[in-house]
């Protein structure tokens, strides 16, 4: 019997959480530490008030974080060495 590989990677930005963002309905409830996103909040139109698809909102996320220079969104302190937000987001096919 195989297992099932979780997908870890935040959909915004490519980050590897280190939990998956969403098991099935249910959310992480977590924050993603690179980009800022918390799943359950952000990424649901009743409580963030964004119109649109989780998906469309990743996207919307995404492009504002693009914009303010894709920072780091906590402490200093949990950043990886080396962190390269350009190669991260290759995690998730997008191009910068």
């Amino acid at each position: 019997m195989g297992t099932i590989k979780m997908n870890t990677l935040c959909p915004v930005c490519g980050f590897n959480l280190g939990f998956p963002a969403w098991k099935g309905y249910s959310a992480s409830h977590e924050t993603c530490l690179s980009c800022g996103i918390e799943f359950g909040y952000h990424d649901v139109m009743e409580a963030s008030g964004i119109i649109g698809t989780k998906e469309e909102i990743y996207m919307m996320w995404r492009k504002k974080w693009i914009e303010k220079g894709m920072p780091w969104s906590v402490s200093e302190a949990y950043k990886p060495t080396n962190w390269n937000p350009k190669k991260q987001l290759k995690n998730i096919g997008i191009e910068i």
